[in-house]
């Protein structure tokens, strides 16, 4: 998908008016406001500030919106990411990232499902104990079975399975797919995990209006960087702290050649939100 402003998102929309999706996410709370902490409740807030336009879509990048937020309250950039990977996980809405034509990431694309649209979710814990309890009324052996390899399957993922074990493809879904084919032939998924922090900590220090994914091909330079020397054997602390010092010089370049735009407008705070 192209970047591009909002009105090339309109038929994305899945809301006839605003009134309509604001009565759609007072459902969703309704539903699944105790899936969310009082931050992230807050940060889905503020996302909707920018769905005002085009009913349910924004195109806001993801540093304006919590450059906005922390106009009004300090919130944290892993409270927006932990909302936005709970909302996508709940059917709440649907994320598409854009490419620029001449390479690299540009801003997200942010679409609002229907109530209607959102029931293919995965299933909850309760969801399967629900299912469990019903089986066991219609079928007491098929139930028994079904708690047997449900305890089975838990006690192997405890007990059998080391964090250092898990290869890449293991990693969480926030890490972009090119950092982590850059990094699985060294690094197995806890370390990838560990780095991309190191990634969003650097980032962190510097006010770019871009998401952190436009800059994934410095990031991976910096890291290739990281690798050459220490198989050159020039790295004296650790790997991560050198991937850190390269990193955040690469990226002090990056912050001299751009700047913090102005957040859009506010629209009229749903009741929801005051939950």
């Amino acid at each position: 998908m192209l970047p591009g402003n909002i009105e090339r998102f309109q038929s994305y929309s899945q809301f006839r008016s605003l009134d309509e999706f604001n009565l759609t996410m007072a459902k969703y709370m309704e539903l699944y406001s105790g899936a969310f902490t009082k931050g992230e409740r807050k940060a889905l807030y503020y996302l909707t500030h920018f769905c005002a336009k085009v009913p349910g879509v924004s195109n806001i990048r993801l540093c304006k919106l919590i450059a906005y937020a922390n106009q009004q309250e300090p919130l944290s950039r892993s409270t927006f990411e932990r909302m936005l990977r709970k909302a996508v996980r709940l059917g709440i809405l649907t994320l598409y990232h854009t490419v620029r034509r001449d390479g690299g990431y540009s801003h997200n694309v942010y679409v609002f499902n229907r109530l209607d649209g959102a029931e293919n979710k995965q299933l909850t814990d309760r969801e399967n104990r629900k299912i469990t309890v019903r089986t066991a009324h219609e079928n007491p052996a098929a139930a028994t079975e079904t708690i047997n390899l449900i305890k089975t399957n838990q006690k192997n993922i405890r007990n059998n399975v080391n964090l250092e074990d898990l290869d890449a493809s293991f990693c969480p879904e926030h890490i972009p797919q090119d950092f982590i084919k850059a990094a699985k032939p060294f690094f197995g998924a806890d370390d990838i995990y560990q780095l991309w922090g190191v990634a969003l900590n650097c980032y962190d220090r510097f006010n770019f209006d871009s998401p952190i994914e436009f800059y994934i091909e410095t990031i991976i330079g910096a890291f290739k960087q990281t690798v050459f020397q220490s198989k050159k054997g020039k790295i004296k602390k650790t790997f991560k702290a050198y991937f850190y010092g390269t990193l955040c010089g690469m990226l002090h370049a990056e912050a001299r050649r751009g700047f913090m735009n102005r957040p859009n407008p506010l629209f009229p705070c749903p009741y929801w939100f005051e939950s």
